[in-house]
């Protein structure tokens, strides 16, 4: 996909360079307060991650308790593409979500995506 499956830490500073203050919060959900489909602020941790709309989908997906066996299929829907690339894109993101400890906590379905 061209849209790169990103997640990343994002420390917003304002032009004084300190910390400014958060986008419009769009939803709180498992302790977690999305901003538009760019990012998402982590209440337990106290950390700011930068997603791709791609990477948006599925983290949303997992805290509507979406399983990760059900969303390769809204992928397909979504973005048009087809199974083994959404499955692909998928185990790709639960990669690095894995390797973000604060957030490896959303990974809670063992279900296989193939």
């Amino acid at each position: 996909m061209a849209d790169r499956l990103a997640l990343q830490t994002a420390q917003l500073v304002s032009i004084t360079g300190n910390p400014a203050p958060p986008p419009k919060r769009a939803s709180t959900a498992a302790g977690l307060r999305f901003y538009g489909d760019e990012f998402v602020f982590d209440t337990v941790s106290g950390m700011f991650f930068r997603l791709s709309t791609t990477a948006s989908f599925i983290l949303r997906s997992l805290v509507g308790g979406t399983s990760i066996a059900d969303i390769p299929a809204l992928m397909e829907d979504r973005y048009g593409i087809d199974h083994p690339t959404a499955t692909r894109d998928i185990q790709l993101f639960l990669n690095e979500l894995a390797a973000i400890e604060p957030l490896d906590r959303f990974i809670h379905d063992t279900a296989r995506t193939d």
